[in-house]
């Protein structure tokens, strides 16, 4: 960031229309400034890292937990990547030798056959767990310098025997926390700096900024509550991304600099997390529209396309060939602005037609080109891990869609619409004010295009990137809930303009600091009125988790062979790899359609089936154990949510049946399973082998 704010100045190039004009402050003045929003940025940073672990704290009571009951905080996918950091620091623990142990480590994820026993994948390719494998080489190297405080923890009350628990850097756990928390830390800063350098490096747009950040705080982020997500070691980069795009745009000649900030920040956010090409698909379609309204250059869209695509092209290495990334549509897409913006430049006549007439056309033949790009990569690859994306965003506008993997989706909170998120957003003033602001912008960028409207100051193309990035955040938010953290940052950068007399160029009398900073005020203060409820409420929240069935489950797992393997539901199955140390046969990492396929059939339990047909699946996946889960056996749920209601309609025959895991509760022995654990909560059943039950046969006839 100090690289691309230093940057000497350059002589522009006279093809490309300039959109930054030179700094008119003193010298000294734009050092102190940049010193007051580094200070600013720092304060943010820290104040947002403390809060986070307050909450924890508060929310869980941390500190006394057990290092069980710390890993059993983590449930689903959250359990499934802590398990690679422990598989890690293992492999380094196993070796007199850090190289030894790290390329010993690398190996083990890259030929692993205790996620999907009995089959063995890549882990490396197929998820994103490169923050895992540099935490556990960090902590690796620091642990001479890194000394834990470890005690007993009684646990008397519960009836349960005491277990130890440690404290500081040098616990594994405690590091990997805290270096989650930390990265909340680089979020807040990069927030700051991005509102400081949209707004035209005003000091009074961050202040407004890190108020509406902790005002809206649990509608920005979930760090505090799943660490172990992807998104937690994506999203701290995010907003230098976007303030590299914001320099790109502004500087009348992008240098070097700005280009190799663009990959790197690209490359950063995209590493650690699958989700992060929907944003930037978003991001290149945006820049997209701003070359057909003429305000984006040729030349700069490919430059900025190509590096993304460079950046891309970094992570699918380092992810061994990844096919979810190679064959997505970010690529396909980019691809095909290069190619039409090619073929713009070869053929002349395109130039002549009417400008909206070219712009739809241009427009269209993008869209097309990246249908027949994604379509046919896909039939030759045979590519099908993210039809289910498709299948999500159908299952939202048409209500009688029903499939048995997108439900799984749809069904979660964390997929549905915004709902209850609008109000929360309301009357802390966030959304209407973003709201507000989009308006200005939109009068000051778009309207001159469309109608004959004088623009007073100079065009701004960074801010009407920011107006249709935030247009297309918003529906993606509105689409999946879970997505509306991208909406939430640039709401901020948004609200972070009110105060900026740049934004009121056709009011002139709102133009005037005294105003604009009482303006800023008062936002501040009608947003506080809830805000401060908010964070009063957070704060507030005291508990202590205990669970002492999931505890008795893991230490029956812990139990039992070293190759005994679990099958059941997808978050339990991850906890057992993560705290027994177990081999599983499904997981909720659900991005591939090999474990999706795998699912529909284990998931049988939950359904009205004969034992038998439980069983063939299970045999085939060699499965010793299988979990069955209480809370979702016959468990009412809208329909359409219930695991049920998909295979009564894919296999009617059955319907009639009780269902499997109802039977379970009186059972403990027949033909293909015998039941050995039972908490009341959780029971897991011995998947008898084809041997067993031939002899026994036998043994009947005879």
């Amino acid at each position: 960031f100090l690289a691309l704010y230093s940057m000497p100045p350059k002589t522009p190039n006279p093809r490309i229309r300039a959109t930054e004009s030179p700094a008119k402050d003193p010298e000294s003045w734009k050092v102190l400034n940049l010193g007051l929003a580094l200070l600013l940025a720092l304060l943010v940073g820290h104040l947002q890292r403390t809060y986070i672990e307050t909450l924890v704290e508060n929310g869980i009571y941390f500190s006394a937990l057990t290092d069980l009951e710390r890993e059993m905080t983590f449930r689903s996918e959250q359990a499934l990547y802590y398990s690679y950091y422990k598989d890690m620091l293992a492999s380094f623990n196993r070796h007199d030798s850090s190289l030894a142990g790290f390329i010993d480590g690398i190996k083990t994820l890259t030929s692993n056959n205790v996620t999907e026993y009995p089959a063995t994948i890549n882990v490396l390719q197929r998820f994103n767990i490169y923050p895992e494998v540099i935490l556990a080489t960090i902590h690796h190297v620091l642990r001479d310098f890194l000394s834990p405080n470890c005690y007993a923890v009684k646990r008397d009350e519960a009836g349960l025997p005491p277990l130890s628990t440690c404290s500081g850097w040098g616990d594994p756990l405690v590091f990997y926390l805290r270096s989650v928390f930390a990265l909340q830390a680089v979020l807040g800063a990069g927030i700051v700096l991005l509102c400081w350098y949209a707004s035209g490096r005003s000091l009074a747009a961050p202040i407004v900024a890190a108020f509406t950040l902790f005002f809206n705080f649990t509608e920005f982020t979930r760090v505090m509550w799943s660490p172990p997500l992807r998104e937690s070691f994506a999203m701290p980069f995010l907003p230098y991304q976007l303030l590299a795009v914001l320099c790109i745009l502004r500087a009348p000649a992008p240098s070097t600099r700005h280009w190799v900030a663009l990959v790197v920040s690209t490359f950063l956010f995209a590493l650690p997390w699958q989700f992060a090409q929907f944003a930037l698909l978003t991001q290149c379609a945006s820049l997209f529209a701003l070359y057909l309204l003429d305000r984006l250059d040729r030349s700069r869209l490919r430059a900025m396309l190509l590096c993304e695509l460079f950046a891309l092209a970094l992570v699918w290495l380092l992810q061994l060939g990844s096919l979810f990334l190679l064959l997505s549509f970010i690529v396909a897409f980019n691809l095909a602005v290069l190619a039409v913006l090619s073929l713009h430049e070869r053929i002349a006549i395109i130039d002549s037609i009417s400008v909206w007439l070219r712009r739809v056309l241009v427009g269209l033949l993008v869209v097309i080109t990246t249908i027949v790009i994604k379509g046919g990569w896909s039939q030759l690859f045979d590519m099908k891990d993210d039809t289910h994306i498709v299948d999500i965003l159908r299952a939202k506008w048409d209500s009688t869609f029903m499939d048995f993997h997108v439900q799984l989706y749809v069904c979660s909170p964390e997929f549905d619409f915004l709902s209850a998120e609008y109000r929360t957003m309301s009357t802390t003033l966030l959304m209407p004010t973003a709201a507000l602001v989009l308006l200005f912008i939109v009068h000051r960028e778009f309207l001159p295009l469309f109608f004959n409207v004088k623009r007073n100051g100079p065009a701004r193309p960074d801010w009407a990137y920011l107006a249709l990035q935030t247009v297309l955040f918003f529906i993606m938010a509105a689409l999946i809930m879970r997505l509306k953290l991208f909406m939430g940052l640039l709401f901020f950068v948004l609200v972070s303009l009110l105060p900026t007399a740049e934004l009121y160029d056709s009011f002139s009398k709102l133009r005037s600091k005294p105003l604009l900073y009482a303006i800023g005020a008062l936002f501040i203060v009608g947003g506080s009125i809830a805000g401060r409820a908010n964070i009063n409420e957070q704060i507030s929240r005291l508990g202590e988790y205990q669970n002492v069935p999931l505890e008795q489950l893991i230490d029956f797992a812990r139990n039992t062979p070293v190759h005994a393997s679990f099958a059941g539901s997808m978050p339990l199955t991850a906890s057992i790899k993560c705290s027994a140390n177990r081999p599983i046969v499904n997981h909720p990492h659900y991005e591939d359609v090999g474990i999706r396929n795998r699912t529909f059939f284990l998931y049988r339990v939950y359904g009205h089936f004969p034992e038998r047909e439980v069983w063939l699946p299970l045999r085939d996946y060699n499965a010793t154990y299988l979990i069955l889960d209480s809370s979702w056996c016959a468990v009412q749920r809208s329909y359409g949510c219930n695991v049920r209601d998909h295979y009564d309609i894919s296999y009617p025959a059955y319907a009639h049946l009780e269902e499997f895991c109802l039977v379970w509760s009186r059972e403990t022995f027949t033909e293909y399973f015998e039941k050995v654990f039972d908490n009341g909560t959780y029971k897991v059943v011995r998947v008898r082998h084809p041997r067993e039950i031939l002899k026994e046969r036998v043994r009947a006839r005879s």
